[in-house]
C-alpha cells in the first residue's frame, strides 16, 4: 500500500480502476497529466494550457479499460467561462477538438463512461438548475436526462449494467 502527499498527491483528478494510473492537474502549467505509479513517472498529455490565459483541465475521468480520459477543458478569458469535453488517449495523446462547447454560466464536469464507452454521464449547472446528461461521443449535443435543483450533484455513475444512471 502507498500514499501520495505533497506534489504528487495535488492536483489527482481521478484513478484508473486498476489503481494504476492517476490523472491531474498539473500545478505550473494546468496541463492534463497522467502518473503512472508503477513506475512512479508522470508526463502531461495536454500542451495548451496557461495559468496567464486561464485555460486549464478541470476535471477527467478514464474510460473502463483506462485506455483514454474524458476531461473538461475551461477557457476563461472573458467575462463567462467556455467549457468544452474532450477526449485525449492516455498512450498516444494527441488533443483533438472538443466533443461538446459550451458557453455556460456556472459549471460542467464529466462523471462516468458507458460500459461500451459510446457515452459519457455529464453534470450541468446554469441559472440555478443542474441537468444530468448523456454525451455520445459519435458527437451531436449533450441528452438532458434529469434536472435537479440548485444542488445538483456530486456524484454520477452508470451502474454495472450500464443500464441506469445512479447519482448522489
Amino acid at each position: 500500500e502507498r500514499m501520495l502527499t505533497g506534489a504528487h498527491a495535488a492536483g489527482v483528478l481521478a484513478a484508473v480502476s486498476d489503481g494504476r494510473y492517476l490523472a491531474y492537474r498539473d500545478g505550473q502549467t494546468g496541463n492534463l497529466g497522467v502518473h503512472d505509479l508503477s513506475t512512479d513517472t508522470r508526463r502531461l498529455l495536454t500542451s495548451s494550457a496557461s495559468w496567464e490565459k486561464n485555460e486549464f483541465v478541470d476535471t477527467a475521468v478514464f474510460s473502463r479499460d483506462g485506455k483514454r480520459l474524458a476531461y473538461t477543458w475551461v477557457s476563461s478569458e472573458r467575462a463567462s467561462p467556455r467549457l468544452s469535453i474532450r477526449v485525449i488517449d492516455r498512450d498516444s495523446p494527441e488533443e483533438s477538438p472538443p466533443l461538446f462547447t459550451d458557453d455556460v454560466e456556472n459549471w460542467m464536469w464529466v462523471h462516468d463512461w458507458s460500459d461500451d464507452g459510446r457515452y459519457l454521464a455529464l453534470a450541468m449547472a446554469r441559472r440555478g438548475e443542474t441537468d444530468i446528461a448523456l454525451l455520445a461521443l459519435a458527437g451531436g449535443q449533450p441528452i438532458t436526462i434529469r434536472t435537479l435543483d440548485w444542488r445538483g450533484t456530486t456524484s454520477l455513475a452508470f451502474s454495472p449494467d450500464g443500464r441506469h444512471l445512479a447519482y448522489d
